[in-house]
């Protein structure tokens, strides 16, 4: 049973070594227009596109530290930016993040406690939010989507506040200290394109929300 153990022990190891390189090996930095540096890794060679991320759960994909607002590049080095991957941003200190055309998924996570951040922008692309990704804090208050029709975008659980209480008058997130606050889906404005409000409002998640306005242009 020892020599068992010790074998497995080996095996585990030896795979864990083994996907770090191959993740290392896939991963290359590169910068925003404004010159902040972050990591993107290859989740196709041949079609050249890759995702804003390292491919760990712990290893961010910018400095946790950096702060004001993060333009994600829409291609970079030859390659085109498809995906924000998962945990990407995780805790990261930015106030505001502008994701391009071209992106398709959110991973789970990507911008999960990022407590600083006010505002994100998310581009008619994306088919695939996971769950917790936008979950950034209490600081979240405005939420620009370009997306025309939701229904066709697939929205895992909790994309926004990690647990929501609903009752027929008030949408809270639990904060893990026993207190209550208001969540995102209450306290911020979801902004969405000229004559979609009615989708939103009847799309999963989308829903949720408790003040969704239509954006006169495409921005505001």
């Amino acid at each position: 049973k020892k020599i068992l153990c010790l074998f497995l022990m080996f095996f585990m190891n030896a795979t864990f070594l083994l996907d770090a390189q191959e993740s290392s090996d896939r991963t290359f930095v590169g910068t925003t227009v404004d010159g902040k540096t972050l990591t993107f890794i290859i989740v196709d060679e041949e079609a050249r596109k890759v995702a804003v991320g390292t491919g760990e759960k712990l290893v961010s994909a910018v400095q946790k530290s950096v702060q004001g607002c993060i333009i994600i590049p829409d291609e970079v080095n030859g390659y085109k930016v498809i995906q924000i991957g998962a945990y990407a941003f995780t805790g990261c200190q930015m106030d505001s993040v502008i994701i391009p055309e071209g992106v398709e998924t959110i991973e789970q996570g990507a911008f999960e406690s990022c407590e600083n951040l006010t505002y994100v922008s998310i581009p008619s692309t994306v088919k695939k939010i996971g769950q917790y990704a936008l979950c950034a804090g209490e600081n979240l208050t405005t939420i620009i989507s370009r997306i025309q029709d939701p229904r066709n975008t697939t929205m895992e659980d909790s994309v926004f506040d990690e647990w929501i209480a609903v009752d027929s008058k008030q949408r809270r997130m639990w904060d893990y200290g026993l207190t209550w606050m208001l969540g995102t889906y209450e306290k911020a404005t979801l902004y969405v394109p000229q004559g979609t409000k009615e989708l939103y409002q009847s799309a999963y998640e989308w829903q949720n929300f408790s003040n969704i306005v239509e954006m006169v242009t495409n921005g505001i």
